[in-house]
């Protein structure tokens, strides 16, 4: 019974980590914790049978993949220097990255390449 507590507050910090609500997970150190919390428990008390291999899956996916399970590819097709809507479009782009790495942490969205470019001069 504790772990089914456990875990359904998990499920709703993961949640509001997802609604970007301040409940949530502040990264996922937090999340991580909680899940190895639990394995350890399960080692101690001889659950080996009662989850502990989901249990460490998840810990192994969560070390992987974060509360992400790919980064995103961004291309971009147009210049910024004109001042039109696509370059606003594109300045949008950049702003988005920008959130999702505050958001989700800087492995969401990890380097990208603006390539094409050509100087205004």
């Amino acid at each position: 019974m504790p772990y089914r507590v456990l875990l359904r507050l998990m499920a709703e910090r993961l949640e509001a980590t997802y609604r970007d609500r301040p409940e949530g997970y502040e990264g996922i150190e937090g999340y991580l914790d909680d899940l190895r919390a639990i394995a350890n428990s399960l080692e101690t008390h001889q659950g080996q049978h009662a989850g502990l291999f989901v249990v460490r899956r998840a810990i192994r996916r969560a070390e992987t993949f974060g509360f992400h399970l790919a980064t995103l590819d961004v291309r971009l097709l147009r210049g910024l220097s004109d001042g039109s809507e696509e370059s606003a479009k594109t300045l949008a782009v950049f702003a988005a990255i920008q959130d999702c790495r505050k958001r989700f942490g800087p492995h969401a969205i990890g380097p990208y390449i603006v390539s094409m470019t050509q100087s205004g001069g």
